[in-house]
């Protein structure tokens, strides 16, 4: 499988609440980090009973994926529950080893209201 369809597998498999079945796709000396919360998962297993454990039913589609380098895959993912009132965007940085993926980096960023201040600067969608 290539870089790309392997992470939009890994994805999908999210989107459909199947995390244990990533475990197939995931090196077992998997490396989480999620600089916006100051967390890191350093294997596999503790990334998959997190995600088992998260409450709500999340819906992940993917908005953008592009393969940075022969090694990385650099994806926007947009995350939401019916459950929750926020929505994010998953702004991944994942290196692949051997097809497995070995490496995640995530930055989370919150939905905002534009300020006040920037509307006439810009155009709202």
């Amino acid at each position: 499988m290539d870089n790309i369809s392997l992470v939009r597998k890994f994805w999908q498999l999210f989107d459909q609440g199947k995390f244990r079945q990533t475990e197939a796709l995931l090196d077992c000396n998997l490396s989480v980090v999620w600089p916006t919360s100051r967390e890191r998962y350093n294997d596999r297993e503790s990334f998959l009973v997190m995600n088992e454990a998260f409450p709500g039913v999340w819906d992940f589609t993917i908005e953008r994926i592009i393969e940075s380098s022969a090694t990385q895959v650099t994806c926007v993912v947009y995350v939401k529950s019916e459950g929750f009132e926020d929505s994010y965007y998953a702004n991944s940085f994942i290196d692949i080893t051997a097809g497995k993926i070995s490496y995640i980096e995530t930055y989370w960023a919150t939905l905002d209201k534009q300020p006040d201040w920037r509307e006439k600067y810009s155009e709202r969608y």
